[in-house]
């Protein structure tokens, strides 16, 4: 299902779906982000970036590591796909 926000500098679209579903569409330039426990729940493999879970890692130090994972990897086509709740959804 997709959605449209809207805001006051322009919209963007969402989509909300299943884990399954955005596992299975997941490509070669998907930078993915979730936390330790989802990882190992979800048995996701590969390159992702995988936080610890806990309000710990809301944290200037956690952020720079993702930010920088991101830099690394990403670029103007890639597509972050961020699957948990909590830390990884925040």
């Amino acid at each position: 299902m997709k959605t449209t926000v809207r805001h006051a500098n322009g919209s963007y679209q969402v989509e909300a779906t299943t884990v399954r579903a955005v596992l299975d569409s997941i490509g070669p330039s998907d930078l993915v982000v979730t936390d330790k426990n989802v990882k190992r729940a979800l048995n996701i493999e590969g390159d992702c970036f995988a936080i610890e879970p806990g309000e710990e890692s809301k944290s200037l130090p956690s952020y720079g590591a993702l930010v920088e994972w991101l830099a690394q990897r990403g670029h103007r086509g890639s597509r972050i796909v961020a699957i948990g709740g909590g830390v990884v959804g925040e």
